[in-house]
């Protein structure tokens, strides 16, 4: 319980300092995200059910192209059948034209 509190206290300051440092240059952007993840190995077998913590970072260079990254890790764990179903990492990079 306390490595997942811990977890979540670190990415949650560096987010939010993060984002105090890049709100005077319109065209970059920071953010934090927390999601709910529902898992399936196939359409038989049960739901796991994941929490995700993520920060994304992002810039438009200009009107219609911009560019993201994204990092997280897990929360939570859960179990199913005996077995310990975990998130150990995330990561994305995303390119957008308009």
């Amino acid at each position: 319980m306390f490595k997942q509190f811990k977890k979540l206290t670190t990415v949650s300051i560096a987010v939010a300092a993060l984002s105090f440092g890049t709100q005077a240059m319109a065209e970059n952007y920071v953010g934090g995200n927390i999601s709910g993840i529902k898992a399936k190995n196939n359409p038989d077998s049960e739901t796991a059910n994941l929490v995700a913590l993520y920060a994304r970072l992002g810039t438009e260079f200009t009107e219609n192209f911009s560019a993201e990254i994204r990092g997280g890790t897990g929360i939570n764990d859960d179990k199913i059948n005996g077995n310990t179903i975990e998130l150990n990492y995330l990561y994305g990079a995303y390119v957008g034209y308009v």
